[in-house]
């Protein structure tokens, strides 16, 4: 995340091989993430909680997993659009 943000901070719109760079930093991000601290939530409420409320605890991680994810996802296009001005083609 810190190359991306160091190319972004050099240009508005990275072309070319920083294009790449972004694009590969990203999925070494994804890639690391994903193997290492993502799946320790998930773990972690299946394996902590008393076994009369797991499965309850687990739907209620679940969905609130979901629903933050939802709300990233609608909320970033606009707020992309509003911060840096990216045009819609």
């Amino acid at each position: 995340m810190a190359i991306v943000g160091a190319v972004s901070a050099s240009t508005t719109v990275p072309s070319g091989a920083l294009a790449n760079l972004v694009i590969a930093a990203m999925f070494l991000w994804v890639i690391g993430f994903s193997v290492t601290w993502g799946t320790v939530v998930s773990t972690l409420q299946g394996e902590i909680p008393a076994n009369t409320v797991r499965q309850k605890t687990t739907m209620i991680g679940f969905m609130s997993s979901t629903l933050v994810n939802l709300i990233v996802v609608f909320v970033s296009p606009y707020s992309m659009l509003s911060i840096l001005g990216f045009k819609q083609s």
